[in-house]
């Protein structure tokens, strides 16, 4: 069985709450959820092409965002997918001010201190960890930092989203210890690509660090100054998710 719930908007647009799908099986891998809930009329409005939830809808499957599973991922017994706006009306948004931005960097750099792990090198994810890595060398005194790019991509047919390094590190980080840096680690695969791509350039370590964190991420960085269930909207793309949201 699996069960489908409507929350927000979402709910109140539909008029239900919630439906049961009936399976033939006990088991299910994601992308077979995936395809059963494309069956039904009254949910595929909710997907974007292909497998994926549209930009302004967050999938939980078991109560965790469907991004941390697998493809193979198998779901033993019912199933409970959850879709949730994050439009106005959904699911709530933080909105972190400049100063936020300043105090969680700077703890995290205390952190760092603390933990005596000399940082020779910062590496930000673009485009989320620029301008935290910038702080962090900056409150680190750190004057080596690179930046990499990590892109998910999906082709027409395939269910799985595969990273793809679109700028690679350019900076010389051979027998160095690296910070990596990012604002957020949702899913937390964008920081796992990253750490596997900036370990084949040789580093002496390397370690991790973002301003916040997400309880379902499958990801824990080695530092971070919050965790938040909610949208974060940071002050260097707000124009972006308000555009998004329209």
């Amino acid at each position: 069985m699996i069960k489908v719930k409507l929350l927000g908007q979402l709910k109140n647009e539909a008029g239900w709450d919630s439906i049961e799908i009936p399976v033939d099986k006990e088991e299910h891998t994601l992308s077979e959820v995936l395809s059963l809930l494309l069956e039904e009329p009254s949910i595929r409005k909710y997907f974007a092409d292909g497998l994926r939830p549209r930009h302004d809808i967050i999938l939980f499957i078991n109560g965790r965002d469907y991004r941390v599973y697998e493809e193979e991922h198998v779901f033993k017994g019912p199933v409970e997918v959850v879709f949730i706006p994050i439009s106005h009306g959904g699911i709530e948004l933080e909105y972190v001010e400049w100063s936020q931005i300043e105090e969680y960097t700077s703890m995290i750099a205390e952190a760092v201190k603390e933990d005596g792990y000399r940082v020779d090198v910062i590496v930000g994810i673009m485009r989320g960890g620029v301008i935290p890595a910038r702080l962090a060398a900056d409150y680190l005194g750190v004057r080596n930092i690179g930046f990499i790019e990590i892109m998910f991509y999906q082709k027409p047919g395939e269910t799985r989203q595969k990273p793809v390094i679109r700028q690679p590190l350019t900076l010389d980080i051979s027998d160095k210890n690296v910070l990596i840096v990012d604002d957020v680690s949702d899913t937390g695969k964008s920081l796992q690509v990253a750490v596997s791509a900036v370990s084949l350039y040789g580093p002496s370590q390397v370690k991790t660090a973002t301003l916040y964190l997400k309880p379902w991420t499958t990801f824990v960085p080695d530092y971070y100054a919050a965790s938040s269930d909610k949208w974060i909207v940071f002050p260097w793309e707000r124009n972006e998710v308000k555009s998004e949201l329209q």
